[in-house]
């Protein structure tokens, strides 16, 4: 955590706020949902426990700035996390534009259908709304939670919606990379995969420039600009948490055609998966953000689980075989 969102955290007088931002920080699903599908992910926004509490919240809007340059919370690509982020910022100032619709009793009357438009229009005389009335009606029907909240006209009024609209444009900027990301780890990914699936591991074989035996998962390279400076993340980012590697190993496996370091770094590959997916180690929670939350929810476990064994197994034979063999060649 930056020292910035240590002072934040340290200066925020409001405890329902300090308890829901800090939880926000640490675990942003328990917050603002996971849905990944666009419109299940906005149905779910509507629908958060705390929708209306971030709402109208300035904490809300210093936190997201400051997240933005937390070089933990910028680990997490989770495009959807930041799509939700940036709706509060922009339905609050909004909502704040259409706030003044309260004070006009008759005009609420209508949309509640308890007038009828002529008899609104009546009652209103010569004075003109601020909006056009379907643009009003719309923005009730959109933020009736809102409106159902009574914030405070203070609050309504010290709202910044132009720190909000800055902040907006700065989680765009953050989005185009996520999706530009994306798309090329997406490519390499593929790339990856294609190697480790024609690349020969078998022991005859020359190992020097597949895949699984140049990139090992734990390396003696410490990047120390890196999260986790001893992970080679090109295998981290590639391989960990895929079910098609599992396929891919497995298939091997049974043909006879993956051995020795290959082996045992796919080993590795498959146990760091599980550990994410069962929440053994202690970073597991930034480590499936790097990953994609959708991606370690659907690994297979059971698959993985029963492969590791597998390969445990083969391990106990071939090294029986190969004492059998040793203890022969001394006779």
């Amino acid at each position: 955590m930056s020292e910035e969102l240590k002072q934040f955290f340290n200066k925020i007088k409001n405890s329902q706020d300090l308890f829901l931002l800090w939880k926000l920080y640490k675990n942003p699903s328990s917050v603002i949902g996971n849905k990944q599908d666009m419109d299940e992910a906005e149905e779910e926004y509507y629908n958060l426990y705390d929708y209306c509490r971030l709402m109208m919240n300035n904490n809300l809007t210093e936190f997201i700035q400051l997240i933005l340059y937390d070089s933990n919370f910028l680990g997490k690509e989770d495009i959807q996390t930041w799509r939700k982020l940036g709706f509060f910022l922009y339905d609050s100032a909004d909502f704040k534009m259409y706030y003044h619709m309260l004070d006009d009793p008759n005009l609420l009357l209508l949309f509640r259908n308890d007038i009828t438009i002529q008899e609104y229009i009546k009652r209103k005389g010569s004075s003109q709304p601020k909006f056009p009335l379907l643009e009003m009606y719309n923005a009730y029907q959109k933020y009736t939670k809102l409106f159902k909240y009574h914030y405070s006209k203070e609050q309504i009024d010290n709202y910044d919606e132009k720190k909000a609209a800055h902040v907006r444009s700065m989680i765009n900027l953050r989005l185009n990379v996520i999706r530009e990301r994306t798309i090329e780890r997406e490519e390499n990914k593929k790339i990856a995969m294609k190697q480790v699936e024609e690349d020969d591991y078998s022991n005859d074989a020359d190992l020097d420039n597949t895949f699984l035996y140049k990139y090992q998962l734990f390396t003696d390279f410490c990047d120390l600009y890196s999260l986790f400076p001893n992970l080679c993340m090109k295998t981290f980012d590639n391989l960990v948490c895929e079910n098609k590697f599992l396929d891919i190993i497995e298939h091997k496996l049974d043909k006879g055609k993956i051995d020795g370091i290959p082996l045992d770094n796919a080993l590795d590959i498959i146990n760091m998966g599980i550990s994410i997916k069962k929440f053994i180690i202690s970073d597991w929670e930034i480590l499936a953000d790097r990953l994609g939350m959708d991606l370690v929810r659907n690994f297979d476990l059971h698959h993985a689980e029963s492969l590791v064994s597998k390969i445990t197994l083969y391990r106990i034979q071939n090294s029986r075989q190969l004492g059998k063999i040793k203890q022969f060649s001394k006779r």
